[in-house]
């Protein structure tokens, strides 16, 4: 807290992560399955959100 009672927060910056992998084809579709899922539903609360 400062001198007035209200506190400072800092900045953050949320930086970007690249990963490599080696999967099999099974693996690789599951993956893929996975992430389409987790994109659909990302997409559905930011469309909730922005509706409020």
């Amino acid at each position: 807290m400062n001198e007035s009672g209200l506190m400072q927060f800092a900045a953050m910056s949320i930086g970007t992560q690249t990963f490599t992998a080696s999967a099999s084809a099974a693996t690789h579709c599951r993956l893929d399955a996975f992430l389409q899922q987790q994109t659909e539903l990302w997409n559905a609360a930011f469309g909730e959100r922005i509706d409020c």
